[in-house]
C-alpha cells in the first residue's frame, strides 16, 4: 500500500492539577491513508476509562530537517515498536 499520509490514533484524557485544567493525548496507534482514500488503522492499545472518542492527528514531515512533527505526546515507552513481537 503507498501511503499517502499518516496520523497518530490519540483520545483526550482530561486532568486537573493545581486548580488547572486541561487535557492530554496518550498515542495509541497509527493510521495510514492510501492513494485511494482508504484509511488503514493499527491500534496497539485499547484505553480502559474513555468515551469512545478516538481523534486523529496528522504526521506532518519537515521537509528541511527530513524529521516529522509529533502533533499530540507518546505514552512513555508502554508499547514495544509495531515490528517486535510482545513476550508472553
Amino acid at each position: 500500500m503507498e501511503v499517502v499520509r499518516q496520523f497518530n490514533i490519540t483520545y483526550p484524557v482530561k486532568w486537573t492539577k493545581d486548580g488547572r485544567d486541561g487535557t492530554r493525548w496518550p498515542i495509541i496507534g497509527r493510521a495510514f491513508e492510501g492513494k485511494k482514500g482508504n484509511i488503514t488503522l493499527q491500534i496497539d492499545a485499547i484505553p480502559l476509562n474513555f468515551d469512545g472518542k478516538l481523534v486523529l492527528f496528522e504526521i506532518e514531515e519537515d521537509a528541511e530537517k527530513g524529521a516529522t512533527r509529533q502533533t499530540a505526546l507518546p505514552l512513555r515507552g508502554a508499547l514495544p515498536p509495531a515490528d517486535e513481537d510482545v513476550p508472553f
